[in-house]
């Protein structure tokens, strides 16, 4: 899975970014002027190329024109059953987004469910308060129905990549990730749990190429395709069609969540620190993982221990330097 900093690194070296834009400013009147007397939402890369770089050009909903980065047709930053998440740029403010583009052959009447699940993915992200533009289109020739969403930020790297001492953060010492700044991550990906939690949003799919994480070591998740509503109480009635059977019997609750996020972060030795991983393992055994129902948990007595800990670090260090 290509990493954010790859696409960046690589637009800078064949020379296809104007003073951090992908479009010099000849360009981008060239490309806004071409929405102009159009209703076409998009135009594609191979009628619009510069320098060798590869990208499209979408009209939003509201406007708005961004540039997708195309390395390839089967490259993103990650990728889905249904779409592949790419990186892209607002052309008037150059500010950099990632975008999930997803396709679907018209075939009977499978149209209205998928573009159900299309809109309903987009105002999961628009909860989540990282929607930045949003089109859709038929494509009469080849008989499909695409959807762009736009999110709002570029996260850093995935987990896996961020916490590697060859790829990470701490790649200039070649170390890794001290206990302070683990301690920071599991923090502040609990502190995202309980934002999804508060809003009655369960993500449903917090596997490691959905969790990304930046230079301040603030957590971010992408990719809303598997995201449902839960009730006051954290349960919800919609279900993956992949759990068959099953899928009446199963009640989720943001504990779902709360495994899949600390089973991701354990398999990457994040949560190796013993003054919290009783705790954490007390209040894993109490959501429940018994295909019959994750209880709905507190999350902010777990947070309050995770920041008294990172305070003690902090304490420690100042006396140390002093």
């Amino acid at each position: 899975m290509p990493k954010l900093s790859e696409y960046i690194t690589a637009l800078e070296s064949n020379g296809a970014l104007h003073h951090g834009a992908l479009l010099s400013d000849e360009y981008k009147k060239i490309a806004l002027n071409a929405f102009v007397n159009t209703n076409e939402t998009k135009i594609s890369k191979k009628d619009f190329k510069e320098n060798g770089a590869q990208y499209s050009l979408v009209r939003d909903e509201q406007g708005k024109i961004f540039a997708i980065y195309n390395p390839g047709k089967k490259q993103g930053i990650a990728n889905g059953a249904f779409g592949i998440i790419k990186i892209a740029q607002n052309i008037e403010t150059n500010e950099w987004c990632l975008v999930k583009i997803q396709k679907i052959k018209k075939q009977g009447n499978n149209l209205p469910g998928f573009i159900d699940k299309i809109h309903a993915e987009k105002k999961f992200v628009n909860k989540a308060q990282i929607l930045h533009g949003y089109q859709q289109r038929m494509s009469v020739e080849k008989n499909t129905f695409i959807s762009y969403i736009f999110m709002a930020e570029v996260p850093g790297l995935a987990v896996i990549d961020a916490i590697h001492p060859e790829r990470g953060f701490a790649k200039s010492q070649g170390e890794n990730l001290t206990d302070l700044q683990r301690l920071v991550i599991l923090k502040n990906a609990l502190a995202r749990l309980n934002e999804l939690r508060q809003n009655n949003i369960i993500h449903r799919d917090l596997s490691p190429q959905n969790i990304f994480i930046d230079e301040d070591l603030q957590v971010h998740f992408i990719d809303w395709g598997a995201a449902a509503e839960s009730d006051m109480q954290g349960f919800c009635n919609d279900f993956p069609p992949q759990l068959g059977a099953l899928r009446r019997k199963i009640r989720y609750a943001n504990g779902y969540d709360f495994i899949t996020l600390l089973d991701t972060l354990s398999e990457l030795n994040v949560l190796d620190n013993p003054e919290i991983r009783g705790e954490i393992l007390r209040m894993r055994n109490q959501c429940g993982d018994n295909k019959k129902g994750y209880n709905s948990i507190d999350l902010t007595s777990l947070i309050n221990s995770t920041q008294n800990l990172i305070d003690q670090y902090c304490s420690k260090q100042q006396k140390m330097s002093i």
